[in-house]
């Protein structure tokens, strides 16, 4: 049976935490690209909308 130190759960742990971290610090820029993504695509929507609305005001 394998038996480990004190010390070897805290470091185990302390990497735990550290991937959480990093874990969290990727899905905080994955929710920020896709926030970005997200208002680019409704703004580009917007300017569409717009083109269009003047286009049939000039009969075009």
């Amino acid at each position: 049976m394998l038996k480990y130190s004190d010390t070897d759960i805290e470091d185990t742990l302390t990497l735990l935490r550290l991937k959480k971290l990093l874990l969290d610090e990727f899905l905080t820029r994955v929710n920020g690209a896709i926030d970005y993504y997200i208002g680019n695509t409704g703004a580009l929507n917007g300017n569409i909308n717009y083109i269009h609305q003047q286009a049939m005001l000039l009969n075009l």
